[in-house]
């Protein structure tokens, strides 16, 4: 976790209308820079999101001398150089341990240290370890050392299944892109149970199916992949191109700040999934076309068709959209529940928007939104994690007080520009 810290601050009144082009997944622009490493050719990532968090992954691949990079306005070319067998440097990005199984499986150890970057909830990742053993690695997190285990059954040509979900949240992004990952340098066929559908995953599942040799037959009804060798496979494979997703939960922060100000966003670059439709048609947003990726969101008379929300895995609305989400139910009339079946600790923004006067408490995995609002001071608050901090920042831009948001990096770790969107917007904020 990145210890600077930033503050900013805003000076109201505000406003919230404008046009904003929206970035690749953020998710995904992480966890396809790892995959990346395996790919024997090169890859052009259009569409990609260089945020904090994508930006330092890069200087650190740069500086270990694993890639090199081009760079173009939305998107980059990655040239993969080589590895070793120490991800340590990676440490600071929970997504890093997507690849000690495939490090493993080519250099023969893994060298790793506890990972972080997480802040909103101290997940183990007990599930990647399982992942290391199941493909014939032993160590432990002390040493920080896994060797291959001599003589292992994956050092022969066999299935290997793996069960890519938790007890407790269900199909995991990591778990899926580590499996991913590591059946790209493998000599064994992989069947994966359980998967997550995320962009990240599925994307990686697009990079495999177009730079290696293995055959990919993805069931996205029964989320099972198989992945297996392919002998007949062309191996003359040529520079590739790869188009990042949308950022589903950056778009709907966007929409959310323009239900808050019941006003015009113009947003470009948007995937409309069925299920954000069915919300934003609940909510009474009118949505006007103007091509198939550019639309106006007229969010001028909200009226609420919703009982609760539920947030779930994908193609469900995502756990991390939550707190923007519930920015956007304060300025609804009554009571609203938003329920997260993926985390139950997701609620880093409660106490920050209860600071800004909001009616708004946690029980569990259950946020409660009340449309009431108590007249504050000056205020600061605190940007806890990348989502919550998000949901703190667009809270402010309702209030007239001055505002300061410290930890501001937090939110710059998940958002590219912005601060600079915002401005563009009608929103007087500004570095400290």
């Amino acid at each position: 976790m990145d210890t600077v810290t930033s503050r900013v601050v805003l000076n109201g009144p505000h406003q919230f209308g404008g046009e904003v082009t929206l970035s690749g997944d953020k998710v995904a622009s992480v966890h396809v820079l790892y995959a990346a490493i395996f790919s024997p050719v090169s890859i052009t990532f259009h569409n990609f999101h260089f945020c904090e968090d994508v930006n330092k992954i890069i200087a650190t691949l740069e500086n270990k001398n694993w890639v090199r990079f081009e760079f173009f306005d939305n998107g980059l070319i990655f040239h993969p150089i080589g590895m070793n067998s120490d991800i340590t440097p990676f440490s600071y990005s929970r997504a890093s341990i997507c690849i000690a199984s495939a490090i493993g499986i080519l250099m023969g150890k893994i060298e790793l240290a506890k990972v972080g970057g997480c802040n909103f909830t101290n997940r183990p990742i007990d599930g990647h370890i399982r992942i290391l053993h199941k493909l014939g690695f032993d160590g432990n997190l002390n040493t920080g050392t896994y060797n291959k285990i001599k003589n292992s059954s994956t050092d022969k040509n066999q299935l290997i299944t793996i069960d890519c979900s938790t007890k407790k949240y269900g199909p995991s992004v990591g778990m899926t892109c580590h499996a991913l990952i590591a059946s790209m340098v493998s000599d064994n066929n992989f069947k994966l149970i359980n998967i997550a559908l995320e962009p990240a995953c599925t994307t990686i599942i697009e990079i495999i199916s177009k730079v290696t040799n293995k055959i990919v037959q993805l069931d996205s009804v029964d989320r099972v992949v198989e992945i297996s060798k392919n002998s007949k496979a062309d191996s003359n494979k040529k520079i590739i191109d790869i188009n990042i997703p949308t950022d589903l939960t950056e778009m709907l922060t966007y929409i959310s700040g323009a239900i808050l100000h019941r006003n015009i966003i113009h947003l470009n670059n948007i995937t409309l999934t069925s299920v954000v439709k069915r919300l934003l048609h609940d909510l009474n947003v009118n949505i006007q076309l103007i091509t198939k990726t550019s639309a106006l969101f007229d969010c001028r008379n909200i009226k609420c068709n919703l009982s609760d929300l539920y947030l779930d895995v994908w193609p469900a609305i995502p756990s991390d959209a939550g707190p923007v989400i519930a920015v956007a139910f304060l300025s609804l009339n009554g009571e609203q529940k938003i329920i997260d079946n993926v985390y139950d600790k997701r609620s880093a923004h409660v106490p920050e928007l209860q600071k800004l006067g909001f009616d708004i408490r946690s029980r569990g995995n259950i946020i409660i939104i009340g449309d009431k609002h108590k007249r504050i001071d000056n205020v600061c608050v605190n940007a806890n994690d990348i989502r919550s901090g998000a949901a703190v920042l667009l809270a402010a831009t309702s209030l007239d007080n001055r505002i300061e948001i410290d930890n501001f990096n937090q939110v710059e770790r998940g958002y590219r520009d912005i601060l600079k969107n915002f401005n563009s917007l009608g929103v007087n904020i500004s570095y400290e």
